[in-house]
């Protein structure tokens, strides 16, 4: 995460105000400052000896990048959100839609942190960066809301 002082970033600007945005713009946040806890990071705190293997599909270790991405056991609820940024992108430029669809650390980056400076300048066009934050935001606590759900967590 990259921040110059006295900047908002972009989670935070384009947050609303009403309890349930602030609450999505959350778990993002903390997802994105590494501090959310995922069985890779359980896995390291207990000295292995709790399994690194995705509790929902049991099929692959579960990070930063297998939970948003690739858990087939979110997948349904992956889809809609990604079905919307690809439209998105593809209606503003087909080439930006490739780069970003054909790379999976850059749509990693994409959905986390669209403000990255690893991310192209022209993804970052503010109308658009704000759109891409709302999609990006909504598939991040989506997927948070399913995980607690499935693990039956009480603070989904």
């Amino acid at each position: 995460m990259s921040m110059k002082y006295g900047t908002v970033h972009t989670i935070w600007a384009n947050a609303g105000l009403d309890f349930t945005s602030i609450m999505k713009a959350n778990v993002k946040a903390i997802i994105l400052a590494g501090v959310y806890t995922l069985q890779s990071n359980r896995s390291r705190f207990k000295k292995y000896e709790v399994s690194a293997i995705c509790p929902l599909c049991i099929a692959d270790i579960e990070d930063t990048e297998h939970s948003p991405l690739q858990c087939s056991s979110t997948d349904t609820v992956r889809r809609p959100f990604i079905t919307k940024l690809r439209t998105l992108l593809c209606d503003i430029d087909h080439e930006i839609e490739n780069l970003v669809f054909s790379n999976k650390s850059v749509l990693l980056k994409v959905i986390l942190d669209v403000s990255s400076p690893q991310i192209s300048i022209s993804i970052q066009a503010i109308l658009l960066m704000e759109k891409i934050e709302a999609i990006s935001t909504g598939v991040v606590y989506a997927l948070h809301h399913r995980r607690c759900a499935k693990l039956d967590l009480a603070s989904s």
